[in-house]
């Protein structure tokens, strides 16, 4: 996923094309088998769910990221979000560690969620598990 959101960042065009249309071609079917395969061999309970989760993840960072030298610019108004404000100040921005952080917490999340009801990953239950 870490080459994926690379790649994505490099080319912001790609996350709008992906988000019209499904993605069908080799490269992105490669790559969506090989990401179902490790959730499937790591013990996913949904590991199409789970690729589904961490494919859009990765598709909303990566567009995000060139804007970060703007983010550490653009002052907080301390009036209106004191906190913000303050922690803004002190926190590095750093797109790559924020990007992997939230990847390794969707990932926990998506090998020990049990979705036998339906609710998560977005969709109802397709058959018996």
């Amino acid at each position: 996923m870490l080459a994926y959101h690379a790649h994505l960042t490099r080319r912001g065009w790609a996350c709008l094309l992906i988000g019209m249309r499904a993605p069908r071609g080799p490269h992105y079917l490669r790559l969506s088998e090989r990401m179902i395969a490790l959730l499937d061999e790591l013990g996913a309970p949904d590991p199409l769910g789970a690729a589904y989760t961490l494919a859009n993840f990765t598709l909303g960072s990566a567009p995000t990221q060139p804007m970060a030298p703007s983010e550490r610019a653009a002052p907080v108004d301390a009036e209106i979000a004191p906190r913000y404000a303050r922690l803004h100040t002190e926190h590095p921005v750093d797109t790559d560690a924020v990007f992997r952080s939230g990847l390794t917490a969707l990932t926990r999340t998506a090998l020990t969620r049990d979705d036998t009801d339906g609710a998560g990953h977005g969709g109802a239950r397709q058959g018996p598990r």
